[in-house]
């Protein structure tokens, strides 16, 4: 069972979120977040969670569904209910629904400290529709605070005629949009 699970670990996703920058004035961690796919060994089949092997639940079937979708996940943000904004997110991704909740606590501990900084969230703002080729599209987004904001990507994957969510990032990189 343990080397089943060896195995079955280093063919999912990695997940992480990452915490490793640091402030050039305090030397206080810079919060920010990712998930992305990183296969270790053979890939799950197409539309499964790489993890239970359970569907992915819904597809998108364009751009409107897709930006609607980012714009949803970022209002149950502004609500604070991180955990049906990363339930919202896992319904579009071959992530399992754990790991996804395992991410939305770790998120909703990020957002404690970054709204005792900059204050209340105030709203959300689309910024760019980028295009890789045919099958890469990424949407980036700001969440608005009263003294700052942080910057959201979304990248998406058409692997034949409808996208799926596969990596998503969010940090305070502001300088970096320009």
């Amino acid at each position: 069972m343990k080397s089943t699970l060896a195995v079955v670990f280093s063919c999912t996703l990695l997940v992480a979120l990452l915490f490793v920058a640091v402030y050039a004035a305090g030397g206080e961690e810079r919060p920010s977040g990712s998930w992305q796919l990183a296969q270790a060994g053979p890939a799950p089949g197409p539309g499964t969670d790489a993890a239970s092997g359970a569907p992915v639940e819904r597809y998108l079937a364009d751009e409107a569904e897709i930006r609607q979708m980012c714009e949803e996940t970022l209002s149950l943000f502004l609500r604070k209910d991180c955990r049906a904004a990363f339930l919202k997110m896992a319904r579009h991704t071959p992530i399992s629904r754990d790991e996804m909740l395992n991410l939305a606590g770790q998120t909703e501990k990020q957002f404690e400290v970054i709204e005792a900084r900059v204050g209340r969230m105030l709203g959300s703002e689309f910024v760019t529709r980028d295009a890789a080729g045919q099958s890469l599209l990424k949407f980036t987004y700001i969440l608005k605070y009263e003294k700052h904001a942080l910057r959201w990507r979304f990248v998406f994957y058409k692997p034949k005629d409808k996208w799926l969510l596969s990596s998503f990032h969010w940090d305070d990189k502001l300088v970096e949009m320009f």
